[in-house]
């Protein structure tokens, strides 16, 4: 299954703004590069190991959520902890509201397999279409991410090195074909 963010977990990082201002756009882009690979390989092995069951249960399916649950929500709290710099905070922004839009529709899901007993009710809840639908829009949100990122390169008052390992890192970040 495609996942529409990559995720932290452990958070072997320490991304903490220091003094009274923001990061800098070289210190947000270097925090952010460093929580993708964390995340990447966090959902390649829990993806991995949900595709070597071939007839999964629905408590298997929950499972397998529920562990990228627990990814997304360290993921959240290491956003809480940026402090990313105003000519960032549009992209950031767009990360930051793409997770909670995943994170709702994914708890939502787990809630959803209470009430029903197999895997295939599940998937024919509204829950379960819901919970496709936010991760398949998401590559829709990669095209708004990387015009934000085209304006800023145009914008004189910045200097820019940084924007190309942005714009390889929110791609990676949110999943993205080539945008």
């Amino acid at each position: 299954m495609k996942r529409t963010l990559l995720a932290s977990a452990g958070l072997a990082i320490v991304v903490a703004a220091c003094g009274g201002g923001s990061m800098s756009e070289t210190e947000y882009v270097e925090n952010l590069n460093a929580l993708v690979v964390n995340a990447a390989a966090r959902f390649e092995a829990a993806g991995a190991a949900f595709g070597q069951i071939a007839d999964p249960t629905m408590e298997e399916y929950v499972a397998f959520v529920e562990q990228q649950l627990a990814i997304e929500y360290d993921v959240r709290d290491t956003f809480d902890t940026l402090d990313p710099p105003d000519s960032i905070d549009d992209v950031n922004q767009v990360m930051v509201d793409t997770l909670g839009q995943i994170i709702a529709v994914a708890e939502g899901l787990v809630d959803a397999s209470d009430s029903v007993d197999s895997l295939a009710e599940l998937e024919s809840t509204p829950e379960f279409v819901e919970y496709q639908t936010v991760n398949a829009d998401a590559d829709s949100m990669c095209f708004d991410v990387q015009a934000k990122i085209n304006d800023l390169s145009t914008t004189e008052v910045i200097d820019n090195p940084w924007i190309a390992d942005l714009r390889m890192t929110v791609q990676a970040f949110l999943d993205c074909e080539e945008a």
